[in-house]
């Protein structure tokens, strides 16, 4: 019988392997121009939550956004329009059914794992932290607050059947799942998919 050394070293340490990262190499950080059809409908959004620094989803720079009618089946990245408490929001799915859901110190952990792709942490416009504070002047932030804000943490939360858990893309600037809670399948009312072609 052969036993590797890894596991010999781990055993004699009392210290587990960190579980292996979760990606998503395939939701792009930015959207595409689209054409409309009979299972889709246009927004505007003037809203700064899911900025990057490209102000990607914002209608006054890029254009209309198109919704798909389509949200079945749901996959982590996509971002959704819902309706909840009265009102209009968008958000990108990161949890799906049957998972958990945690945030330690500014980084997203789904059952575990290391959520590691460009919406798994907490950023300002798309910058991380080092980023943020290599390239904003000092005057310009309340650094105690910024520091707290790149550490946000969250307790454990399970995705329910028929509900998915969402997160703004720039954290400090909407609200999501961190407020809201889970969000029911029924109050998603599409997919947005891209931008509207001219």
């Amino acid at each position: 019988m052969t036993i590797s050394l890894s596991l010999v070293l781990s055993a004699c340490s009392g210290i587990e392997d960190e579980p292996e990262a979760m990606t998503d190499l395939k939701t792009e950080e930015s959207l595409q121009e689209v054409s409309q059809d009979d299972s889709t409908f246009s927004i505007e959004w003037l809203v700064d939550s899911m900025d990057r620094g490209n102000h990607d989803l914002d209608t006054d720079v890029h254009g209309k956004l198109v919704v798909s009618k389509n949200v079945e089946p749901l996959e982590r990245g996509d971002i959704i329009y819902y309706e909840h408490n009265q009102g209009e929001h968008i958000g990108r799915v990161v949890g799906l059914p049957g998972e958990t859901i945690e945030i330690k110190k500014g980084q997203v952990f789904i059952d575990s794992r290391k959520l590691d792709t460009f919406y798994g942490t907490a950023s300002v416009r798309g910058d991380g932290e080092k980023e943020y504070f290599e390239k904003t002047p000092k005057e310009n932030y309340d650094s105690a607050a910024m520091k707290e804000y790149f550490q946000t943490s969250m307790e454990p939360v399970v995705v329910k059947d028929h509900t998915v858990f969402v997160l703004v893309d720039h954290w400090w600037r909407g609200y999501d799942s961190r407020y809201f809670g889970l969000i029911p399948n029924s109050e998603i009312k599409g997919v947005i998919v891209g931008h509207e072609k001219n």
